[in-house]
């Protein structure tokens, strides 16, 4: 019965881990991917034009996992 519980869990995520990862990628794709690549590894359609190239985002989920963990509040 747990297991049953947990499978359902797993294939059923909360709807608002959905609503607000599907925001960040929408944001994502409008303010960063022209610089950082839609696959985040820095190699964007505007790149040609810069002066540096962005930073391979990446490399942060390999280091930090996926999804990336949110900041902590500083007081």
């Amino acid at each position: 019965m747990l297991l049953a519980g947990a499978v359902a869990a797993a294939a059923n995520p909360p709807q608002r881990a959905i609503d607000e990862s599907h925001r960040g990628y929408v944001y994502y794709r409008e303010y960063c991917a022209a610089c950082h690549g839609v696959f985040a590894d820095g190699l964007g359609p505007v790149v040609p034009a810069l002066r540096s190239r962005p930073p391979d985002l990446s490399r942060l989920a390999a280091k930090y996992g996926r999804p990336l963990p949110k900041p902590a509040l500083i007081e």
